[in-house]
Formats: structure tokens, C-alpha cells, sequence
């Protein structure tokens, strides 16, 4: 049986804390799904997310205990993925991919 935690999640502009899930993955993908269904958006719609590459999830009961063991990052396209916005997902994916490549060159 899981065990639900509370989750900090961080991303570009959004920050949430309060987020109950079993994992950085679904508390991530909540906090798109709530964003998205509040602000009715177009699921081709980019200009309404300021999202980064990464998305920090703070398990906010391990966080006193120790911040390192207490934060995950997922990139932020497989969120996006997971929340059901396959287009935004797949043009952030090309983005990391150009970054990844860049990084390796350097």
C-alpha cells in the first residue's frame, strides 16, 4: 500500500505547496491538470505556460529532515505528457533535446 506525501512543486512561474500525491510524477502532472482545467485553455496553446525544463517536487516531510533526499526532478515534458498536453509536451521535448546535444558538445 502507498502512502500519499505532501509535495512543493516548482516550475518556471508556478509554485504550488500543498500538493498530496504518491509520487513527483502525479503531484507534478495534479498541479498541470488543475492549471489546465482552471484556465480552460487550448491544448496547442503555449503562451499560456511559463514552464521550465525541469520540474521540482519537494516531498515537504522529508524536507526538514534533509533537503537533498527531499527534492526530485522531473523533466517538465513528461509532466506535460502525462497531463494529457501532447503538443506542448512534444515541443518542449525538442527543446531539451537541442540542449542535451549542446551540452554534450561543449
Amino acid at each position: 500500500m502507498s502512502k500519499t506525501k505532501l509535495w512543493k512543486i516548482r516550475t518556471g512561474t508556478i509554485d504550488v505547496v500543498g500538493v498530496t500525491a504518491e509520487s513527483p510524477m502525479e503531484a507534478a502532472t495534479l498541479v498541470f491538470d488543475q492549471i489546465k482545467n482552471e484556465a480552460k485553455i487550448d491544448r496547442e496553446d503555449t503562451r499560456l505556460f511559463r514552464i521550465g525544463l525541469l520540474t521540482e517536487c519537494t516531498d515537504m516531510n522529508l524536507y526538514k529532515k534533509n533537503k537533498a533526499a527531499a527534492t526530485f526532478y522531473v523533466l517538465t515534458s513528461k509532466v506535460l505528457a502525462n497531463a494529457g498536453l501532447h503538443a506542448l509536451s512534444k515541443q518542449l521535448s525538442q527543446i531539451e533535446k537541442k540542449l542535451d546535444k549542446k551540452k554534450k558538445n561543449l
